[in-house]
């Protein structure tokens, strides 16, 4: 999805412009709250009123339950969708990574439902610089 819809295009825009952050525009100068506070109050309203498939009360945490859900459903094991979704695994014994892991990593994205199949890539039009910069966080 992600390069059939031009994101290593992309990340080279952004390199190019000497940003080491896939989404800079996301951090405080402030150094308060996080990057996700930011997503959160800054976009995901935008893109929720895009979804009609949300109920209500959902947020960008019901895609990751989705994904782990579907993985499940298709039998990839628990190691493999703790892995994908970052979460921590009880024992080193589970953690420990093979070489075959990427592979698996890979199969296992084969069990995400394909929810942009309908989308068109993109040119890349990356933010002018002012608006990739840190900003001042609001006060609390």
């Amino acid at each position: 999805m992600a390069i059939r819809l031009g994101l290593p295009d992309y990340v080279q825009a952004l390199r190019a412009e000497g940003e080491t952050l896939l989404f800079p525009e996301l951090v405080r100068e402030s150094g308060k709250g996080t990057m996700g506070d930011t997503y959160s109050k800054r976009i995901w309203g935008h893109i929720k009123k895009e979804l009609p498939f949300l109920k209500a009360g959902q947020a960008t945490h019901s895609f990751r339950h989705t994904v782990v859900d579907s993985m499940k459903g298709a039998g990839i094991s628990p190691e493999i969708r703790a892995d994908f979704a970052g979460h921590k695994l009880p024992n080193e014994t589970q953690g420990r990574y093979s070489k075959q892991h990427m592979k698996l990593l890979r199969n296992a994205t084969r069990a995400i439902p394909r929810v942009t199949l309908h989308l068109e890539p993109f040119p890349v039009a990356l933010l002018p610089k002012r608006l990739r910069a840190a900003r001042k966080a609001r006060p609390c």
